[in-house]
């Protein structure tokens, strides 16, 4: 698969994802603005030159975390 290709297609699913959180609820959206902000957060942390092992140890063991319990959260409410 070409660059172009793989941006059309990554422009595509963002806009199906953009769909999909404008229609959760507002306190879901809030949530889901978190977990990504999140995301940004922990990939500038671990990508960072001066980052340690055991700091990213903790950034992926939280990241583990969070994931594991929003996985649950949906699952539960489906």
């Amino acid at each position: 698969m070409d660059s172009t290709s793989i941006i059309a297609l990554a422009t595509e699913v963002a806009g199906v994802i953009n769909k999909v959180i404008d229609r959760l609820p507002t306190y879901e959206q809030k949530q889901m603005e978190e977990l990504f902000k999140f995301l940004d957060m922990y990939e500038q942390e671990v990508k960072r030159e001066d980052a340690d092992f055991d700091d990213i140890l903790i950034w992926r063991n939280r990241k583990r975390l969070l994931l594991e319990t929003v996985i649950e959260k949906i699952s539960r409410s489906s």
